[in-house]
């Protein structure tokens, strides 16, 4: 079961994040794109960003946000990132 946060405390207070590890995400380029695709496909998905990375031209922390707004499949996702090519999907601590 994925833990979730609590948003910012802004105005979509009522989304919740994860922030999922993929360490065979590699580069901004071809990798990120795939990956956000793929998890923007997923019911209860609202966004999805990169977390902040040292060197916009390489991921150096391979972790996403995902932003949820409804109920959310993880064995589903995680299922459909091993299909794109990315099977090594896994729960971050968040900070």
């Amino acid at each position: 079961t994925a833990e979730l946060n609590s948003a910012d405390g802004s105005a979509e207070a009522n989304f919740q994040t994860v922030a999922l590890k993929l360490p065979s995400m590699h580069c901004p380029f071809a990798c990120w794109p795939k990956v956000r695709d793929t998890l923007k496909e997923q019911g209860g998905v609202a966004d999805v960003e990169l977390a902040p990375q040292a060197d916009p031209n390489a991921i150096d922390n391979p972790v996403v946000y995902v932003k949820l707004n409804g109920d959310f499949e993880q064995a589903q996702a995680f299922a459909a990132l091993a299909s794109a090519g990315f099977d090594d999907a896994e729960v971050a601590a968040t900070p």
